[in-house]
């Protein structure tokens, strides 16, 4: 089994489903490249070799800061977004939050 040491990925991908019940279902993906269908079924992408946010959008459009939106998955998946960074360490001043 492959872990994200292994492979250079480079995005970080968030996509909502809705379910019958009405209830959002998150699925996360990390990819070394967005292809068209990503880029458009995606609701919130990271690249973290840029630091910045590629797209954040649910029903209306969020507002794309890498800092909040980063803090906000890195509570929820705290091993990916730090393998993540291992690849491509936070810029100085950049927030590092594990809490």
């Amino acid at each position: 089994m492959h872990t994200l040491r292994d492979i250079h990925v480079r995005y970080f991908v968030v996509t909502y489903y809705l379910k019958q019940d009405g209830q959002y279902d998150e699925a996360v993906q990390v990819v070394s490249s967005l292809g068209k269908v990503i880029s458009r079924t995606a609701n919130v992408i990271l690249d973290f070799k840029k630091q910045e946010v590629v797209k954040a959008r649910m029903e209306q459009p969020i507002e794309r800061d890498w800092t909040l939106i980063r803090d906000y998955y890195s509570k929820i998946y705290t091993q990916i977004i730090g393998e993540l960074e291992k690849q491509f360490p936070p810029a100085s001043g950049a927030s590092t939050e594990k809490s």
